[in-house]
């Protein structure tokens, strides 16, 4: 995977789409009124894809522009990339091209987060978790991705009393109790005899 020369040219679009669904719902002018929202690329963004998600619904059904925002905030906050497109595929991915090597499929991972039955509202902090916790378990350290850790764990989570859990910290759990799983069967399986 080769990181891209420019960022995707649907992004225009999913900026377009937003910047016009915000304006004709006036959010800017009321409720974003003094911390406005421009779909820049900045976090704030990510305070919109949320009030989206918890408060105004989506101006798409498949969620593609907005796996575009998302992707764009990583890219410009974050150690993120844009990645060449695969079979028209959005890709982004991390700051190396070499090993280790980091590739993530925004679309595919909202469409994953946003219909299944991980979260009511905290769709978009769950698809940044992942992104960081792919990237570890793609071999980077989370010292190596400092920007997408801080990122992730600055989030607010609706569903969550205490501010400071993260949806990573639930998939660092299970990747520990995965690995000792896998490992007890390892130890406990029949060895063949040749």
């Amino acid at each position: 995977m080769k990181h891209a020369i420019a960022s995707p040219p649907e992004l225009g679009d999913a900026i377009s789409l937003y910047q016009d669904f915000w304006s004709k719902l006036k959010l800017n002018e009321t409720t974003f009124s003094k911390n406005q929202i421009l779909f820049d690329g900045s976090p704030k963004d990510l305070d919109a894809l949320f009030y989206c998600v918890y408060e105004v619904g989506f101006p798409e059904e498949d969620y593609f522009g907005a796996s575009l925002i998302w992707a764009q905030v990583m890219v410009n906050n974050t150690e993120a990339r844009w990645l060449e497109s695969i079979r028209n595929n959005i890709v982004i991915g991390g700051p190396d091209d070499d090993y280790p090597r980091l590739i993530f499929f925004p679309h595919a991972r909202l469409v994953e987060i946003a219909k299944g039955s991980q979260t009511q509202f905290d769709v978009f902090a769950i698809l940044t978790d992942q992104f960081l916790f792919q990237g570890v378990l793609s071999g980077y350290s989370p010292v190596d991705l400092t920007k997408l850790r801080d990122l992730t764990f600055s989030q607010a989570y609706a569903n969550y009393s205490d501010e400071t859990q993260s949806h990573f910290d639930l998939l660092s759990i299970s990747s520990r109790l995965l690995k000792k799983q896998r490992l007890h069967r390892i130890k406990s399986a029949p060895t063949s005899r040749a």
